[in-house]
């Protein structure tokens, strides 16, 4: 297979299906751009599959982070939504190993609001400037859009009683022996404020806290008989 269509193939893979490391779509896109002479050109090549010609140009100035920065990415210690962050200070090394280190493994959001908080603070300590912030995020609660929660457990259902049913569940972690049947016609929504560190406790435990909430919920309040 010809460079140019190998290329292609990986960053339509990516961009397509999440496909490949970080470092194989960058090489791709920084391949690309030396076959076709532009980020335009090179992103018209890909049919439409990447919209924006910057992507392909941020893509191939990933190659220029520091390995041990590539890495983190490539074994998805940071996430690849971070990408464009972390490249935007590319020429400062030594700023972006400090960043790499300090966000690695935290949530996207968190890490965006540590690197904007790095970028305006000239000069500023990245372990300094992360402390501050996660203890100012400690001090916030999370609110939790429960899409479709049953009409029959809404009716009444107060916040406390909500968290009430959620943070005792946390504490034993009893399996959810029912599974959940909802009929569609009765949803109603739900916004659930929660302690930061409980929603951090449901994140260790799912990739999608709504969902587990939304199923302990049903559950248990079920189980008690609530809306029967």
């Amino acid at each position: 297979m010809p460079d140019d269509q190998r290329q292609l193939a990986v960053i339509i893979a990516y961009f397509k299906r999440r496909e490949g490391t970080p470092s194989e779509v960058a090489e791709a896109c920084k391949g690309l751009l030396e076959t076709y002479g532009s980020p335009v050109l090179a992103a018209r090549a890909t049919g439409g599959t990447v919209k924006k010609p910057e992507s392909i140009s941020v893509w191939a100035r990933f190659l220029d982070l520091p390995a041990e920065t590539r890495e983190l990415f490539d074994s998805g210690k940071i996430s690849r939504s971070l990408i464009y962050d972390l490249v935007s200070v590319a020429g400062n090394r030594k700023l972006v190993k400090d960043l790499a280190r300090a966000v690695a493994g935290m949530q996207c959001k968190d890490a965006i609001r540590v690197i904007q908080e790095v970028k305006k603070s000239k000069n500023a300590d990245v372990v300094s400037v992360k402390k501050r912030v996660m203890d100012e995020l400690d001090k916030e609660d999370v609110y939790v859009a429960l899409i479709g929660l049953p009409n029959e457990l809404c009716k009444g259902l107060t916040q406390e009683d909500a968290l009430g049913v959620l943070e005792n569940w946390l504490d034993t972690k009893k399996r959810l022996e029912t599974r959940i049947a909802i009929d569609d016609k009765e949803l109603k929504p739900f916004i659930l404020r929660i302690p930061r560190d409980t929603y951090l406790q449901l994140r260790r435990i799912s990739r999608r806290p709504a969902d587990l909430i939304k199923e302990v919920l049903v559950v248990r309040l079920r189980e008690k008989g609530q809306g029967e």
